[in-house]
């Protein structure tokens, strides 16, 4: 009996999931279509005004990671243009889904601090 491929749905990212299985139902590959294709990366300086990532340069993405500087001596505040309420701690991270880096502001609770982040399209 040849190897079958199941489509299992689609996951939390919309993306399908499939696998291919043997005749006796094992997994034998494990695959995820719809891979990203670019990876982006930057790191920006913020301060306790509120400003938009990338220096408020568009640049398309579906998903990208947020990270507060380890050497931060302040935490990091990441939202929108009109409110920026999750706190970030030094070396602390955190994953959204969203369709552009310009959209995201930070600023920092004081001084000047760094953040640094991911996107992929």
């Amino acid at each position: 009996m040849q190897n079958r491929v199941i489509i299992l749905g689609r996951g939390p990212d919309t993306q399908p999931r499939v696998i291919e299985v043997d005749a006796s139902g094992r997994m034998i590959v494990a695959a995820v279509t719809g891979a990203a294709s670019t990876l982006y990366d930057g790191t920006q300086l913020v301060g306790v005004g509120a400003a938009a990532l990338n220096g408020g340069t568009s640049r398309t993405c579906i998903e990208m990671t947020l990270q507060s500087d380890p050497d931060n001596t302040e935490h990091v505040y990441v939202g929108n243009s009109v409110s920026q309420s999750v706190q970030l701690v030094p070396g602390q991270a955190e994953t959204i889904k969203i369709d552009d880096v310009a959209k995201v502001y930070v600023r920092a609770a004081a001084g000047s601090q760094r953040i640094n982040w991911h996107a992929v399209n």
